[in-house]
């Protein structure tokens, strides 16, 4: 098992212990890991991980395992970690296209609008915004008569003056 957080990726630093006479031996800086179980609430599920206590603490600050996953770019986020976002976002947006609320889905924190949720909504206003169109369409295409114009000849007038 490696030394690393599940979750963020932390793992082992290296660097050197400095003595007073400056001589250098190398060491190596471990994770504080802590094995912990969080709950997934889209996902209905906990899930054990190893992750560090820094790592801890940022999930508190988001409001949740839910919250963290949803907020986090892909990038900072180590593979077991990328997995369960994947399947978190997911979860979240079958949940929210089930209910098709018009109003934006908050999270937990401060109520700001998740990535998530952004992208939850803009498909939610294009089904609404085609839905009209649509509609509009058929309306359109029932209430149009055709009517004859007559057509429009040129005349043209030739003055003769001496």
């Amino acid at each position: 098992m490696t030394r690393s957080c599940e979750l963020i990726g932390t793992s082992i630093l290296v660097g050197n212990k400095v003595s007073h006479s400056n001589h250098k031996t190398k060491k190596r800086f471990l994770p504080n890991l802590r094995n912990v179980t969080l709950v997934s609430n889209a996902l209905g599920v906990k899930v054990s991980m190893r992750i560090a206590a820094s790592s801890l603490r940022t999930v508190d600050k988001y409001g949740g395992l839910d919250d963290f996953l949803t907020s986090v770019p892909r990038r900072k986020l180590a593979t077991k970690a990328k997995i369960l976002q994947k399947k978190v976002q997911d979860a979240i947006v079958k949940k929210n296209l089930d209910i098709k609320s018009d109003k934006p889905v908050a999270t937990a924190k401060k109520n700001k609008v998740s990535r998530v949720s952004k992208r939850i909504n803009k498909k939610l206003e294009k089904k609404s915004n085609i839905d009209q169109v649509k509609a509009k369409k058929v309306s359109a295409t029932k209430s149009v008569k055709k009517i004859a114009t007559p057509k429009k000849t040129k005349t043209i007038t030739k003055s003769t003056e001496k």
